[in-house]
């Protein structure tokens, strides 16, 4: 919660609740985590009994709560910022984890002053993906009075970017390096062919369209002065042997096997 510790006078719950509705809530799922400086007991953050009835005049795009699990917790008052954290998670759809994750499902305390606790809270939707939640014991050295909250996310992850699309160079070589090396590598580094390439280096205006072009020049004059100085090792081109159609996969795994065993003799 630092990002709010430096905004206006406006209290920080409403702040939040801004933000949320006007800005973060239309880019996904959100997930809030800090010291709030709040009290909110073991009170529900969702409508209680709050379930489809056909009976009732309700809109056609409302969402239930789905989530019904009741919290809990070790401190058991709830002041009027607590209300309007609880109000908050009620309106925007948020789930209070502590008290009602595996790892944590008494609500451990996770401050030693009576000045409030520190919370995560998640989107409805992000709760059935929560693994676990857990208040590590309180070490003095790393905070003056809060515990480290920590909590596993199940997360998946989409590559949207083809490899394709991107020309992948071979990795040009290597670097041997001994004690010798510092003086050579600063003698080839005066010599006129690396000294006309660090000039029109040090002279060219790399724009933002070929910026990316700064850094290859620059590797390719480390490289020529490696050359010169007798330093630089290129890849050597093995050619790989094909494989042969009766040596599968099973039979590498047994052949490494065998290998290893071999050098135990």
């Amino acid at each position: 919660m630092s990002s709010y510790l430096h905004q206006s006078d406006d209290d920080v719950i409403d702040s939040i609740e801004r933000d949320m509705t006007c800005t973060y809530k239309q880019l996904g799922d959100i997930i809030l985590c800090g010291d709030l400086n709040v009290r909110s007991g073991p009170e529900p953050d969702f409508i209680q009994n709050d379930v489809y009835d056909t009976h009732l005049p309700i809109y056609n795009d409302y969402d239930c709560d789905t989530i019904q699990d009741v919290r809990h917790s070790y401190d058991s008052k709830v002041d009027v910022r607590g209300r309007q954290l609880l109000d908050l998670c009620i309106s925007t759809k948020m789930r209070i984890l502590n008290g009602r994750v595996l790892g944590d499902l008494y609500g451990k305390f996770t401050c030693h002053k009576p000045t409030g606790s520190d919370y995560v809270i998640v989107s409805e939707a992000l709760l059935p993906k929560i693994l676990s939640f857990k208040i590590s014991d309180f070490i003095p050295n790393f905070s003056d009075c809060h515990c480290k909250l920590s909590f596993g996310i199940l997360a998946t992850y989409f590559s949207h970017l083809s490899i394709n699309k991107f020309k992948m160079n071979a990795f040009p070589g290597g670097y041997k390096w001994t004690k010798s090396s510092t003086s050579q590598f600063q003698d080839a580094l005066c010599h006129p062919v690396c000294k006309s390439l660090l000039n029109n280096f040090m002279n060219h205006e790399y724009d933002n369209e070929d910026s990316e072009r700064a850094v290859p020049d620059f590797l390719n004059i480390i490289n020529v002065a490696a050359t010169k100085a007798n330093i630089f090792r290129h890849k050597s081109s093995k050619k790989r042997k094909p494989n042969c159609k009766w040596f599968d996969s099973d039979l590498g795994v047994k052949r490494k096997i065998l290998v290893s065993k071999g050098e135990l003799l």
